[in-house]
């Protein structure tokens, strides 16, 4: 929840005045409550509708602003309540040993807050919270300015618990407090074992002394060092793993996978393998303007390629020109740079409007960064796709 900044009363402000004349001006409680909005909250004499009252924790003086540190502890609110609204009071009356006298302070400043209350459970709730926060007053020169701080915060200051955790052992703890002085005063690095290695190899157990568990372990590593360094400690013989004799030949229909190089009879690549994409979406293309269609995906090696185009809007008579591209052109362009391996025109009659055609090709696939992009130009304004089909021959 966020309150706007405290505001002066009027009450407040004729207290300024008075302090600034030599008056003393003593802040003494932060009270919560739950009031409405006021209509005028300078006429403010007190909270309107109070709840509990917070603690100032600590008072400061920086040149001419005064810091009041104020905290609640909900585990002192009897009743929960919606938290709406604050002040800080005041009193300029002391009597005669400088304490304030009892009953004299008035709402020094007022703040309310305009948006979702916060709820602020009682003492008894299972989840306690803990308020926070800090005042500052533009006092001036003023000299008498004093607050009444509490003897039992809740919480120490973040000033407090800072300079608490910078001393070197603020609690006085001895060894003998926490049972060092049975130890011995080594590091686990520094520590030395006292063991001799075990007979035979067992398991360890919970329970051990510290020599008669690193005794095992000493045993455990001796024979694992000796079984590493013998000649075929497992005696394995070719029989037992299925292995051939170092020197053997195979007939060729004892080959059923993999690639058979060129030097041995075979074509050195993976031939008869198959590609193909049969999905595809239209692309519309003008008359006479260039636009792919489709990008074959192909393995190094040779190809024979079957590249069928369709087009569902002819609708008249024409010529289709077919190209295999290295760049995309994902838009009607007026030309291209260059294309590779086919060049295709076709004549289409305007018997109907969806049209197909089947161009065969022979694509050298040199690299898989190669590309190869299904190009066309047609003379009519038109909507194309392509599937295609491939099978390796080399």
């Amino acid at each position: 929840m966020s309150f706007p900044n405290l505001q002066v009363t009027n009450s407040g402000k004729a207290m300024m005045l008075a302090v600034l004349s030599g008056a003393p001006l003593v802040f003494t409680k932060i009270v919560l409550g739950n009031g409405n909005q006021p209509a005028n909250q300078d006429v403010l004499t007190a909270v309107q509708n109070p709840q509990a009252e917070g603690t100032i924790d600590s008072y400061t003086r920086d040149d001419t602003i005064a810091k009041v540190h104020w905290s609640l502890d909900s585990q002192t609110v009897v009743n929960g309540f919606d938290w709406t609204e604050y002040g800080l009071y005041a009193s300029s009356t002391l009597d005669e040993n400088d304490e304030v006298v009892p009953g004299s302070d008035v709402l020094f400043s007022y703040a309310y807050n305009e948006g979702s209350p916060q709820p602020i459970a009682a003492g008894n709730a299972e989840t306690p919270i803990q308020i926070e926060a800090d005042i500052n007053i533009a006092v001036g020169t003023a000299k008498n300015v004093n607050a009444v701080v509490s003897e039992y915060s809740a919480y120490a200051s973040k000033e407090d618990f800072n300079t608490h955790i910078s001393e070197r052992n603020p609690h006085g703890t001895r060894p003998e407090d926490i049972g060092l002085s049975n130890v011995d005063n080594t590091s686990d690095s520094g520590a030395i074992p006292s063991f001799e290695e075990a007979e035979t190899l067992v398991t360890i157990n919970s329970g051990e002394t510290a020599s008669t568990l690193w005794g095992k372990v000493k045993k455990l590593f001796t024979s694992f060092i000796a079984h590493l360094s013998a000649n075929n400690p497992h005696a394995i013989t070719p029989s037992k793993i299925g292995a051939s004799a170092t020197g053997h030949k195979h007939s060729a229909g004892d080959i059923t996978s993999g690639v058979l190089s060129v030097a041995n009879g075979g074509t050195g690549g993976n031939t008869g393998n198959i590609s193909m994409n049969s999905d595809g979406t239209y692309s519309a293309v003008s008359a006479n303007k260039y636009r792919s269609v489709r990008t074959l995906a192909l393995s190094p090696g040779k190809w024979l390629c079957l590249l069928t185009l369709s087009t569902d809007n002819w609708g008249g008579a024409g010529n289709v020109e077919v190209f295999l591209t290295g760049e995309a052109y994902t838009s009607n362009v007026a030309g291209i740079s260059a294309y590779s391996q086919c060049n295709t025109e076709v004549y289409l009659d305007g018997s109907d409007s969806y049209k197909s055609f089947t161009v065969p090709m022979i694509i050298n696939q040199v690299s898989t960064s190669q590309k190869h992009i299904v190009t066309v130009k047609p003379s009519r304004n038109s909507r194309w796709k392509c599937y295609w089909n491939a099978i390796r021959i080399i």
